[in-house]
């Protein structure tokens, strides 16, 4: 869901704006100091004290400006003010600030950018991984069979434009297009490739009741909600699979599409999308890249209709109102997905259902850090495990976001996953294990803790770690379990 008005604000500044972010920090640091509003327990006395110096202070000028002031000043000299007219529209989680970038607006190039109704922001992730205990670094016949298992790296960066169309007489439209190019040293965990990462039109109706998203899309950026704290720089954590198993598209698969979303009230919204599948194969990733690299084909043999809908309740934090995101959804696809228990072919469906919700506010002074704070969030989902690889997957998350004023865009989180495998896999390969000399899982279970670092605005660092009794689907004697290092850089441009 989009949320609108003030609320859009809050919610958009628990990404935007590094710099923002700093100035954040300032300004209540300054309000501690008691410099604008002064502590409850201090006396009528000291009050008319300071209010006299105040009084005094306007023989010399204007008197001291309210946090609130001061931070709508920054919000108005940040390139930040860029957000609302060309931030790429149509996310469930919010878009990275232009305000939090490193190119920033110097030179004035996004201002002449946007002065002829244009607007380019980048950013880039790369990932690393590797297994701190001891254990073979691949698995018969030489192959690796999990992420991390060897020291692995991943990159991948994309590059939006969006074009804003109310200059042209359509109020809130956009057309959005984006690139995308990701590098692995697993290629049959994430392939090579280089592609269209989006092209899109976006449009409100009804007094912004109904969004309109039409075009080759990102669905998983649209529906589900798995980033933790809704933030697109944190990578580690969540592993739930089978939206993807699903054909649902991805950041790095796009696919042609249209979503509407339908606001029934400011926080009550239904979210209906048909899409393109991906590849109903079990290797979804890599069987996509292979048959459509690009990702610029309209259709592809096998490939039908994936239908989605999402119904949920959504709220900003303001203060003394805690953030609260829960969502449901079903996913029907078409395409004849392998049913494992017949040999024969099957469509496939999926339910999910996410929730998020603030449980304490480390600074509800004030709507922009009203935030800050502690969460606690669900997730279950299931798919038919005739047609699924992964046919149930459970999480459990605890996170904190600005947990200390310094750090007022830090996130600390420990996530705990439970993934069940199908019977109908998992049963006929440990049936032949002594022949074969492989094995299954019937479900695997993680616990990942990670810190999330804003060290400047457009520049993430983030660093964990991740134990997994049964790291891979398949596996060989002696595999063992893995203990991940992780880290993570995110740049925006």
């Amino acid at each position: 869901m989009k949320l609108r008005g003030a609320a859009a604000l809050v919610v958009s500044l628990l990404l935007g704006g590094g710099a923002l972010a700093d100035e954040k920090a300032n300004l209540t640091g300054d309000m501690d100091k008691g410099s604008t509003v002064p502590p409850k327990h201090e006396t009528a006395k000291t009050n008319r004290k300071k209010i006299q110096a105040i009084g005094k202070a306007d023989v010399m000028g204007p008197p001291p400006q309210s946090a609130e002031a001061a931070f709508a000043a920054t919000m108005a000299a940040s390139p930040a003010r860029f957000d609302q007219a060309f931030g790429w529209k149509g996310w469930n989680i919010p878009f990275p600030s232009f305000g939090d970038s490193l190119l920033q607006d110097y030179g004035g190039w996004r201002s002449t950018l946007a002065n002829n109704g244009f607007a380019i922001i980048a950013y880039n992730v790369t990932i690393f991984s590797d297994n701190m205990l001891s254990h073979p670094q691949s698995s018969a016949p030489g192959l690796q069979s999990y992420w991390g298992q060897r020291p692995s790296f991943l990159n991948s960066p994309q590059v939006f434009l969006t074009v804003d169309l109310s200059r042209y007489g359509i109020p809130d439209g956009q057309i959005g297009i984006a690139g995308v190019q990701t590098a692995s040293t697993m290629n049959n965990f994430t392939p090579r490739q280089f592609g269209l990462g989006g092209l899109q039109y976006y449009q409100t109706l009804f007094d912004k009741k109904v969004e309109v998203l039409v075009g080759y899309l990102q669905g998983s950026q649209s529906f589900v909600g798995t980033y933790i704290g809704g933030n697109v720089a944190s990578p580690f954590g969540p592993s739930a699979s089978i939206p993807f198993e699903l054909g649902l598209s991805s950041p790095g698969e796009s696919a042609p599409a249209a979503i509407i979303t339908y606001h029934m009230t400011d926080a009550l919204y239904n979210e209906f999308g048909i899409q393109r599948s991906l590849s109903p194969t079990p290797n979804v990733l890599v069987d996509t890249i292979a048959k459509n690299p690009t990702n610029l084909r309209f259709t592809v043999p096998s490939w039908a209709p994936l239908l989605i809908d999402e119904i949920g309740y959504k709220n900003a934090a303001a203060p003394g109102e805690p953030q609260t995101w829960a969502r449901f959804g079903i996913m029907h696809n078409f395409s004849q997905y392998q049913n494992f228990a017949t040999g024969g072919t099957s469509q496939n469906n999926a339910a999910y259902f996410l929730a998020d919700r603030q449980l304490w506010q480390a600074d509800p002074s004030m709507p922009f850090t009203a935030y800050r704070g502690i969460y606690a969030g669900v997730s279950a989902m299931y798919a038919p495990p005739e047609t699924a690889a992964f046919s149930q997957y459970y999480e459990g998350r605890l996170y904190a976001i600005g947990l200390f004023d310094a750090r007022p865009q830090d996130m600390i989180s420990v996530v705990y996953n439970h993934q069940v495998t199908s019977q109908y896999i998992a049963d006929p390969t440990n049936a032949v294990s002594t022949l074969t000399g492989i094995s299954a899982r019937h479900a695997t279970n993680s616990v990942t803790a990670s810190y999330l670092a804003h060290l400047m605005p457009g520049l993430y660092s983030s660093v964990g770690l991740s134990y997994t009794d049964h790291p891979s689907l398949t596996y060989y004697p002696g595999e063992g379990s893995a203990l991940l290092f992780l880290a993570s850089v995110f740049t925006m441009f």
